[in-house]
């Protein structure tokens, strides 16, 4: 079976790799950033070019094979499907151009947040990406994409000039098509903030921002009693231009700590007095994690991520926002957290991350819902980003894994007075829709017409019959992340919903996730030809 699959896919490639278990690369090619919800794909497609996408698309289609695409391989268990899936592999397609003159970046559809770090920074120049160097920029960018540059380019999805995508056509037969302001604005609405099922990106155009600074970073260390104190002081602060920090529990050598991390964007020698009511806390100035203003060139800005978004255990991350954080609070998900790590000693790499960004740019570029599908929730009302990080070994620890995800998301939204915070974000922590609304969902279209027809998103298991029609009205943000593009009817599976859980986590959060890059392998096609 397999041995004919590999046959039938090189047929109709130029010169792609078709990798199929007990081939000498077959470990390489299923290898991902967490072996949580692992699935074994029939086949692994590293395509060399644009033509082969076309192909393995196409051929998938042909066959009703479900599929995913692979970008940084940072997903949460949806970066493969199950066989007779097959797994459309991005990374011989890494790419990235800069033209300094126009200030613009191009990068293929495989090309990591790294790629682009290292492209851009070579010529002086900074494009919008996450955390993670090993996280697809693409995939995190479809998600919306938190990073770094958030304070000075908004979302990764805000900096978007253009795209190349490969959707299906009636006949079944795979096709690109450019999306653009000036051809199929729609489908380019729909691509910048919510278009993990949309199609195929083989290519992407960025705003770059010529860069010359180095990036300010500081990490002070508190003993677990004064985490009140910390959170008081983190949430008296409002962070404008390249402020940004992160509050993490974890526990060093097994011995539970608060880490306050900040990071400043822009000239170092301005950093110090915008943070001095956070520098002036009480740290552990012996602690060997605690120190203040080290300068990390650009080209190195996310290197210090590199073991936790390394491909090794098993990860559990979820992710949500929340447009407040109270002491009370933070004093709670603590106990949970060091309470997990009594009774789970194994798991003692697991992090709870509290990460938090300028939002000034990102609530001025699209007030209306009109540039990008982001939703206006995540621009004017998130302050903080939740994410829990379960990282152990055992999979019987899965369950009290994902348990601690939910319990953290708890001690967190339930208030000191029993009112519970809403939880701001596109998916919940079981990978469902969440009941989140874009309050502009149906004037968020250019034009208020989405012009491609629409499929609802089913599960491998129990294919939905076609639901596809013409769509002449608006579509909410909700229900973008709930289908996929193509401008055919079709029947589509992807082999995992998308979730905070998801490597690049909720739509918006790919930037780090986590993080997570929800990678662009957010769709996974079970399309019946007509």
């Amino acid at each position: 079976m397999a041995t004919s699959l590999k046959s039938d896919l090189l047929d109709c490639l130029s010169g792609s790799n078709v990798i199929v278990e007990g081939d000498e690369r077959w470990p390489d090619a299923i290898k991902r950033w967490t072996g949580y919800q692992a699935k074994i794909p029939a086949a692994v497609v590293r395509v060399l070019n644009e033509e082969d996408v076309i192909s393995a698309v196409s051929y998938a289609v042909k066959n009703q094979r479900p599929f995913v695409v692979r970008g940084g391989g940072h997903s949460n268990g949806f970066s493969t499907v199950d066989s007779p899936g097959i797994v459309i592999d991005l990374s011989g397609m890494k790419n990235v151009t800069v033209d300094v003159e126009k200030q613009v970046v191009v990068a293929q559809g495989g090309a990591t947040m790294g790629d682009g770090v290292k492209g851009a920074g070579a010529v002086g120049m900074a494009v919008a990406t996450g955390t993670c160097n090993e996280v697809g920029l693409v995939g995190a960018t479809l998600g919306g994409g938190i990073g770094r540059f958030l304070g000075h380019l908004g979302y990764a999805a805000d900096t978007v000039l253009s795209m190349r995508v490969v959707v299906v056509g009636n006949s079944g037969v795979a096709r690109v098509v450019e999306a653009s302001n000036e051809v199929n604005s729609d489908l380019l609405w729909g691509l910048r903030g919510s278009g993990h099922l949309f199609g195929v990106v083989v290519e992407a155009t960025f705003r770059a921002l010529p860069w010359s600074y180095d990036t300010w970073h500081s990490c002070l260390v508190f003993v677990p009693n004064n985490v009140r104190m910390v959170a008081e002081a983190v949430d008296k602060v409002h962070y404008r231009g390249g402020m940004q920090g992160r509050l993490v529990f974890c526990a060093p050598n097994k011995k539970p700590a608060v880490l306050l991390q900040l990071w400043y964007v822009g000239p170092p020698e301005e950093a110090a007095s915008k943070f001095h009511p956070l520098l002036d806390l009480p740290s552990l100035k012996d602690h060997p994690l605690n120190f203040v203003g080290r300068r990390i060139p650009y080209l190195h800005l996310n290197d210090s991520s590199e073991r936790i978004c390394g491909y090794e255990g098993r990860k559990n991350l979820a992710a949500f926002g929340m447009n407040k954080m109270s002491a009370e609070s933070c004093e709670v998900a603590l106990k949970v957290y060091m309470d997990f790590l009594a009774q789970h000693p194994e798991a003692a790499q697991t992090h709870i991350l509290t990460e938090f960004y300028s939002m000034d740019v990102a609530q001025e570029l699209d007030t209306d819902g009109q540039r990008t599908s982001v939703p206006v929730e995540l621009r004017q009302e998130v302050k903080y980003w939740v994410m829990p990080l379960a990282w152990y070994e055992d999979p019987a620890l899965d369950k009290a894994c994902a348990d601690l995800n939910k319990d953290i998301q708890e001690a967190f939204l339930i208030q000191p007075d029993g009112k519970r915070l809403k939880r701001i974000n596109n998916v919940s922590l079981d990978g469902s829709s969440s009941s989140h609304r874009s309050p502009n969902g149906s004037q968020g279209l250019p034009k208020g017409v989405f012009e491609w027809n629409i499929i609802v998103a089913t599960t491998v298991q129990q294919p939905s019959p076609d639901v596809s029609k013409k769509s002449t009205r608006s579509w909410s943000h909700h229900e973008f992340n709930a289908v996929v593009l193509a401008d055919n009817p079709a029947h589509v599976t992807p082999d995992h919903r998308s979730g905070p859980e998801s490597e690049d986590i909720p739509p918006a959060m790919a930037m780090q996730a986590h993080p997570t890059d929800p990678e662009q392998a957010m769709i996974s096609s079970h399309v019946a030809s007509n």
